[in-house]
């Protein structure tokens, strides 16, 4: 199931919902994104991650891969922590602090519509040796389909949230193999050792298609964020109670 316009944050017609996000921001691709640097986590093995975004019409087509979050390990040579869209299939992969591969997925689907907001929402837990260590969900739905599929040989901790390296979102942190993202994001949310449902975020209007719900009262452990985008003049304000705001780098108030 594919959203057309569940909320109207830029203009047009699209009927308004009950609950309308505060915000939302433009990535331009070129060289805008947000950098922070994470605290202790509360969780090396679970979390959860919730966002809602928008492709420019010109990042729709391409093989580009567009970098949504990331972090690296401590040697500048693997991801802790690795979401983007590759061929516009979204891409998954958390490894551990040697740099191998924990989770890894790849969805058989597609996401290139440029005129539709989608929701993408992932959870993972790496106590778990099974398909069930991570769940993926676009627009409410489950995906089931992968194009690769990699799961934890046993237990073990993952890399991410790493305290010692920045962690970014709209760009990759160290390499230029990957590129910077192009489209709008809202509601962008990490969980810290919380396994959170896609029902947390958004729900199916009397019409069927899927809109965002308000999230006050969902919680985000020690190194958890939420950034709404709201504040035009603070854009990477973390407004989850931890103070985890994230520097705007080369964006302004227009973004």
């Amino acid at each position: 199931m594919f959203i057309q316009q569940p909320f109207n944050l830029t203009g047009g017609a699209a009927a308004a919902p009950a609950y309308v996000p505060e915000g939302a921001v433009w990535i331009n691709g070129t060289d805008e994104y947000f950098s922070d640097t994470p605290p202790s986590p509360s969780s090396v093995r679970i979390g959860s991650l919730s966002f809602w975004t928008k492709l420019a019409v010109d990042s729709s087509s391409g093989s580009d891969q567009q970098v949504i979050i990331q972090q690296d390990q401590s040697a500048n040579t693997n991801e802790a922590l690795l979401v983007y869209l590759g061929n516009n299939s979204l891409v998954f992969r958390l490894e551990d602090s040697g740099g191998s591969y924990l989770i890894d997925r790849v969805t058989s689907a597609v996401y290139r519509d440029p005129t539709a907001w989608y929701h993408f929402h992932i959870t993972w837990n790496t106590n778990l040796t099974i398909d069930a260590c991570v769940t993926i969900t676009v627009n409410g739905q489950q995906v089931t389909s992968f194009s690769a599929s990699t799961n934890p040989s046993s237990a073990a901790d993952s890399g991410f949230p790493n305290t010692g390296k920045t962690l970014t979102i709209g760009k990759h942190s160290v390499t230029t193999a990957y590129e910077y993202y192009n489209g709008y994001l809202c509601e962008f949310i990490f969980q810290d050792g919380i396994t959170s449902s896609p029902s947390d975020f958004g729900e199916e209007n009397s019409d069927g298609v899927w809109i965002p719900k308000d999230t006050d009262g969902i919680s985000f452990g020690n190194a958890g964020f939420h950034l709404d985008f709201a504040d035009s003049s603070d854009l990477g304000k973390d407004v989850s109670g931890n103070g985890l705001d994230f520097t705007a780098n080369n964006m302004g108030t227009d973004n």
